[in-house]
């Protein structure tokens, strides 16, 4: 087991440097000695996650769920129980409909882990909209799952404290 989840702490801090968060993200999976020990050849598929939800046709979708089948059965060894996904970076590919039905299918198949899924708002992406995320939150109904980052909001142009939209 993971004594602490050092790599995400650096991924932070080389996206905050000015890094692409693919990049940031792949470079911290693999500089991670302990993670990569656990993870042996697999790591590939951690180092996949930081590939957007969405950027993908859906043939592309559906290999990339198989990587995300993987980081759940990682979520739950480590016991961290939710995964969090940043999705589609603006403008998207595809249709907010389309992706929420590719959104409740990873939902569906975090849950045969014992994982919940969780959709984070992100600047620049679809979910910095509230608008967007009430949409979400609409069709999914009770399996929508939402982590809040203030600093995203405020990043996106929104009033935290209202979910206002931007001025």
């Amino acid at each position: 087991k993971l004594s602490s989840l050092g790599f995400i702490e650096k991924c932070r801090n080389l996206f905050l440097q000015g890094e692409s968060f693919p990049n940031a993200w792949k470079h911290s999976v693999e500089s991670d000695y302990e993670l990569c020990s656990l993870l042996g050849k697999e790591k590939k598929y951690l180092v996949q996650i930081g590939s957007d939800l969405g950027s993908t046709d859906i043939e592309g979708q559906l290999g990339c769920c198989e990587y995300y089948k993987q980081i759940f059965e990682v979520t739950a060894e480590i016991g961290a129980g939710i995964t969090v996904i940043h999705g589609s970076k603006l403008p998207g590919k595809i249709k907010h409909e389309e992706y929420f039905e590719r959104f409740a299918k990873l939902i569906e198949e975090g849950k045969k882990f014992g994982v919940t899924v969780a959709q984070e708002n992100v600047n620049n992406h679809f979910s910095e909209n509230p608008d967007f995320m009430k949409k979400m939150r609409a069709y999914l109904g009770n399996d929508f799952k939402i982590i809040f980052d203030v600093k995203q909001a405020v990043r996106a142009g929104f009033e935290p404290l209202g979910i206002t939209s931007p001025e």
